[in-house]
């Protein structure tokens, strides 16, 4: 809150007014997920009640399938935020982020997680392409 500090002399007309410090507020908020795991901290969006950890090694810049933003880090990890429990879900990477010449040998997983899980998929890292 900015202080306003106000004096005023026994003679008229000699008032003096100070305003200290900022004359405005500024609101700022983050939304997101921190989700630590043995290789560290992986940052994502707002978590639903059950989540993923993708993990695609040492490839940054992976899209996932219906999951709007949400790309590996530059270490391979990202974060799915809304699973559905007792169903099975499709986690898919988006192969047409890769550099030319390169291909996902899995692009595909299926889990079931249960209420509240973190469920954990490795996929294999980018390969050169068969000729």
């Amino acid at each position: 809150m900015p202080a306003l500090v106000e004096r005023t002399d026994s003679q008229p007309d000699t008032a003096k007014r100070v305003a200290i410090g900022p004359l405005f507020h500024t609101r700022k908020s983050l939304a997101g997920s921190a989700v630590p795991h043995q290789d560290g901290v992986t940052f994502g969006q707002t978590l639903g009640e059950t989540v993923a950890l993708v993990e695609v090694p040492e490839t940054g810049g992976i899209g996932v399938i219906n999951q709007y933003g949400t790309t590996t880090d530059a270490r391979g990890f990202a974060v799915i935020g809304n699973l559905t429990p007792y169903r099975v879900n499709e986690m898919m990477l988006d192969s047409f982020s890769l550099q030319d010449g390169r291909t996902l040998p899995d692009a595909e997983k299926e889990v079931v997680p249960t209420v509240g899980a973190i469920m954990y998929s490795r996929f294999k890292p980018p390969a050169a392409a068969a000729e």
